[in-house]
């Protein structure tokens, strides 16, 4: 898997690879280390309006230059969505999963792979603002809800993941991650 930053200005400070296009046209100077990697991941910040994001034409080439490389697609997905809590806590992008899904349709990608973006920490344990605490089953049925609007636009997505471990100062950690 390979998932450097792409281009933009993000509101912690950090800035995105400036060469990331150069990454996706047949004369770029990663053809052997390309031909070892399977899947690209990417943070779908074209919905978003981050300044020096790519454009929708950016992004076409760089599905088509996956795609033509056999690279599968991944994406950074928060699978999560209220109106009640999780406003601008990470892993509630929920809202947004139709039309992410339909953008990446759009532009030519075909979405392979999601890499669910910490649901369970950031529903259950974190407790800073706008938390929600949710249940392990709250969550599950909230990510479940969005995913089926991914998997309407692309049916055999393949669904993972990613939670950091240990919880720090929370004891009973991995019993809720079980339960989860």
């Amino acid at each position: 898997w390979f998932s450097p930053l792409v281009p933009g200005n993000w509101p912690d400070g950090r800035a995105g690879q400036v060469d990331y296009l150069d990454l996706f046209n047949p004369a770029a100077p990663w053809a052997s280390a390309a031909s070892r990697v399977q899947v690209f991941k990417i943070v779908p910040i074209f919905t978003d309006t981050l300044p020096g994001a790519l454009t929708d034409s950016q992004w076409r080439q760089v599905f088509a230059d996956l795609d033509r490389r056999g690279i599968a697609l991944a994406m950074d997905w928060g699978p999560l969505s209220s109106m009640t809590c999780g406003r601008n806590v990470e892993g509630f992008t929920g809202s947004q999963s139709l039309a992410k899904a339909q953008k990446i349709k759009s532009l030519g990608g075909t979405l392979r792979y999601l890499a669910m973006d910490e649901p369970f920490y950031y529903a259950n344990i974190y407790s800073g603002p706008d938390a929600c605490r949710w249940t392990p089953q709250q969550i599950a049925v909230n990510a479940v809800q969005n995913l089926a609007q991914i998997r309407s636009v692309f049916p055999n997505v393949v669904v993972g993941v990613k939670e950091p471990t240990p919880a720090l100062g929370v004891p009973d950690w991995v019993q809720r991650y079980a339960a989860w």
